[in-house]
Parts: C-alpha cells; sequence; structure tokens
C-alpha cells in the first residue's frame, strides 16, 4: 500500500493585485499537481501592533481599496547634523519600506491630507547628497530605483510633518487609489522598455551634447572675460590689480588622488555613523562610559601600587 504525502505551497505571484498561486503536491505512485490562484490567507497581518518602532511611525497601508494584504510604511522627521537646502529639517518627512511599484504620484496622493506638498525624492537609501538633480535627459546621474526604497517628503508648511505623524496612528490608508497609477512597467515589460530607452537615436544624443558643450564653452569665455576685466581696471588711488591666467592645471599624481580618495571614504563613513541625531548622543555617550570605565581601572591601579609601596629607611 503506497503512502500518500501532501504538501502546499503559496507563492507570492504579483505585488500589485496581491494574489498568491497556491501549489498543492500529492505524491503517490502517480504525482499529481494542483494550482489555483486566489487572495492571500497567510500574512494578512504581522505582529507590529505598535504604533512606532526605533523611532519611526508605523503606517498600515493597502496597496488598493480591495487589497486584503496590509503592508507598513515607517516614517519619521528628517533630522541630519548639516543644513540641507532641498530637504529642510522642519518641513521634511522621511519615509522607508516604500515598495517598487509605487511612484511620486501615489506617494503624493497618500500625503495629500496632511498638507500641500513641495516636492518628493525618491532615493535606493538614505543619503546627505543632492537627490533629483538630473543634467542629461539619456545620461542619468542617479542609480535606478530597483528595489523598496526611502523618499523624502518635503511640505509647504511645517505642520504638515506634524500632522503626518498623528493621522495616519489608528487607520489603514490606500496607497493607490486610482486604476490608471497601477499601469507601471514591472517584470517582463519593464526590462523591455530599459532595454530600448537605452537605445536612443545617436542624432538626438549628438544633438545634446553639442549643446552642452556649446554652454560649457559660452562660461568660459565669460569667465576669462570678467577676468580680463578685473586686471585692468584700477581702484580710486590708481593702483592696478594684477592676476595670473595661468592654464597649467594643478598636479594631479598619484599621491592626490590617493589621498582624496581616503578623504572622500572617511567624509562617507562619517556620515553613515553619525546620520542621525540620535546616532550621535549615543556614540557620545559610549565614549564618555569608556573614558569613565578607563579613570576607574587607573584608580585600581595607582590604589594597588600604594598599597604594595613598603617604607625604607635604610
Amino acid at each position: 500500500m503506497s503512502q500518500l504525502h501532501h504538501a502546499t505551497v503559496h507563492v507570492h505571484l504579483t505585488a500589485c493585485s496581491d494574489a498568491w498561486l497556491s501549489f498543492t503536491l500529492k505524491h503517490s505512485r502517480t504525482p499529481e499537481i494542483q494550482m489555483t490562484i486566489s487572495q492571500p490567507t497567510l500574512p494578512l497581518a504581522t505582529n507590529m501592533a505598535k504604533h512606532s518602532v526605533l523611532g519611526f511611525n508605523v503606517v498600515r497601508v493597502k496597496i488598493t481599496e480591495d487589497s486584503e494584504v496590509i503592508r507598513h510604511l515607517f516614517i519619521k522627521p528628517h533630522s541630519t547634523r548639516d543644513a540641507d537646502p532641498q530637504r529642510p529639517k522642519d518641513r521634511t518627512l522621511f519615509v522607508i519600506n516604500i515598495p517598487p511599484y509605487v511612484n511620486k504620484k501615489c506617494l503624493e496622493n497618500f500625503f495629500l491630507k496632511c498638507g500641500k506638498i513641495e516636492n518628493i525624492y525618491l532615493c535606493n537609501k538614505p543619503t546627505t547628497d543632492p537627490v533629483g538633480v538630473e543634467v542629461s535627459k539619456y545620461l542619468p546621474n542617479t542609480e535606478p530605483l530597483m528595489c523598496y526604497k526611502v523618499a523624502y517628503v518635503v511640505f509647504k508648511n511645517e505642520n504638515g510633518v506634524t500632522k503626518a505623524m498623528k493621522i495616519f496612528k489608528d487607520n489603514v490608508g490606500i496607497l493607490i487609489k486610482e486604476k490608471e497609477y497601477l499601469t507601471q512597467n514591472t517584470g517582463v515589460k519593464k526590462w523591455c522598455k530599459d532595454y530600448a530607452s537605452n537605445s536612443e537615436n545617436i542624432e538626438v544624443v549628438k544633438k545634446e551634447l553639442d549643446d552642452y558643450f556649446k554652454e560649457y564653452d559660452e562660461k568660459q569665455e565669460l569667465e576669462k572675460q570678467n577676468l580680463k576685466r578685473k586686471t585692468e581696471d584700477t581702484d580710486a588711488e590708481g593702483w592696478m590689480k594684477v592676476t595670473k591666467l595661468s592654464k597649467v592645471k594643478a598636479n594631479q599624481n598619484k599621491a592626490s588622488r590617493y589621498i582624496k580618495r581616503k578623504q572622500k571614504k572617511n567624509r562617507n563613513e562619517k556620515h553613515l555613523l553619525d546620520f542621525y541625531t540620535f546616532q550621535m548622543k549615543e556614540t557620545q555617550q559610549n565614549r564618555l562610559q569608556e573614558l569613565r570605565k578607563k579613570f576607574e581601572e587607573d584608580k585600581q591601579k595607582i590604589a594597588l601600587m600604594k598599597a604594595a609601596r613598603k617604607f625604607k629607611p635604610f
């Protein structure tokens, strides 16, 4: 008599429709596979019942209104050590765990209830560098957004951040309310579109490069004229300012390039270590604890040395 083994495997089919593919495997003398597509019965909820995790407020969201899967966004006021004109501290909301298929328009509609939005910047990971600055349409200088991402939502007023930290505590939000926002390419369609976008018209790219170098040459010529005008000007007392026009560039040897790379690496590591204010406070507290510990050890050593010292008059 043959034994019967039964197993069911659930696989997430597509993130946009929240559908799950169920494989039912039956092993006997004649193996049988049954496949069904259904709405999920597994991860309907998680254990994130708390309103905040590690300083972030937990926002429960659904992708669409008819979705049964609850996902979580994590939000907090943006705070860094250095001033950032693009992302002001008092008006910027930092959002993480954003699904790949959620775009700027979806986030704008979602946070619009908190206040008017000035701009939204999407990044692969937190950064202190300028974001959203593209020099060329065909030669982008930013990395493509391929996975779960973070966002900086800049409101026009300061109360937008305060309202966002309060309004989503008890409600489940809907990220995508209009069906036309679901038309974002995914899977094979996205790969085909990315491949086609890399094959641009040579004449169009050549024209953009010519315009760029023409603008660059005009700027260089204008700077030379301004510098030459300064050398010919005299002050009220009749003195003439002499300025040297040097065409020789600074020495770019291996040592200087190595020093620049090392400085850049140290600067990046420092930004990663002290990205948030609470990280700087923790680092300072740990340093003080180490100093106190070392001070106590030194006191014990001095006490032992005093105890071991003997009086020898002769």
